[in-house]
């Protein structure tokens, strides 16, 4: 069933073409490229850019049933196709096993099946529509790791589009019964160190405002506001580091095929990711990482 509704999507493009997650021929690199691209063109073209980093809370965990059958039918899974969805999330139930003992069983009245094949593409089908809720903001979206940017050479004219347009995702969040942690939501101002900022941005979603970051995590790496990556790289720095020190007491004790699946492991997985992102910065941030 999984292969017959990807592929149904597939060919009716139906899934939003910056969803990275899940996908076929889709990657973290693919998302880290294209937001990083988007931020470049804006410092390149003294542009302010605002980027938003959204948490959802329990994403997975929360979906409506009933939403999702609604937007099934939609995209066209109707009929006996839709009837076996339909039974497919319904009459679950859940419960808690503690040193033998059982709880009683609950029904499952929301959210995809956790750790199912079918799960995760459900959920790219339920916040498929979330980049519609905007026609001026961007969104760069890896399953529920969700970005909005927009850019501006004027920061008043930022700030007041950006909040306009995040009262218009405040509403589909609240209609699709999603929550929003605002406590781990942050937003940057991404600018060039000789284009610095003139005035204070107040970025608010619904009643709560919105905490302004000089970095933040996205997909593991940390993007700061000059897209220097010096933070990023000053953290990769210390566990090379800390790996390092472990090769150096345990170099004689192993043989050589051991030593290298462990700097495989250890070391070179840590120093690759994100690299066709960060590769390219500035030498002074780049050569203590060199010299581990």
């Amino acid at each position: 069933m999984y292969k017959r509704l990807y592929h149904f999507l597939n060919v009716h493009e139906i899934l939003y073409n910056l969803q990275f997650g899940f996908r076929a021929s889709h990657s973290i690199n693919h998302a880290l490229v294209s937001l990083t691209e988007s931020i470049k063109n804006s410092l390149d073209n003294k542009h302010f850019g605002c980027g938003i980093f959204i948490d959802l809370q329990k994403a997975f965990d929360t979906v409506n049933h009933q939403t999702l059958l609604n937007k099934l039918n939609h995209y066209g899974i109707r009929g006996k196709a839709l009837a076996w969805f339909s039974s497919y999330l319904s009459n679950r139930t859940q419960c808690v096993s503690v040193n033998g003992h059982i709880s009683s069983h609950l029904k499952v009245t929301c959210g995809v099946p956790q750790g199912s094949v079918l799960g995760p593409l459900l959920f790219l089908i339920y916040i498929n529509d979330l980049p519609k809720s905007s026609k001026k903001v961007s969104f760069y979206l890896f399953a529920d790791d969700t970005n909005i940017y927009f850019e501006s050479e004027n920061l008043s004219q930022l700030e007041k589009v950006v909040n306009n347009e995040l009262k218009h995702i405040k509403k589909w969040l609240d209609v699709n019964k999603l929550a929003l942690n605002v406590d781990k939501t942050n937003f940057i101002i991404f600018h060039s160190r000789q284009h610095s900022l003139s005035k204070s941005v107040n970025i608010k979603i619904g009643k709560e405002h919105v905490k302004q970051a000089k970095y933040v995590k996205f997909l593991g790496l940390l993007l700061d506001e000059n897209l220097s990556w010096r933070y990023h790289l000053s953290e990769l720095r210390k566990k090379l580091a800390r790996t390092s020190g472990i090769f150096l007491k345990i170099r004689h004790l192993l043989p050589t095929s051991v030593l290298v699946s462990l700097y495989y492991s250890l070391f070179a997985s840590f120093l690759q990711y994100g690299i066709i992102v960060w590769g390219l910065t500035h030498d002074t941030f780049i050569k203590p990482i060199y010299i581990l």
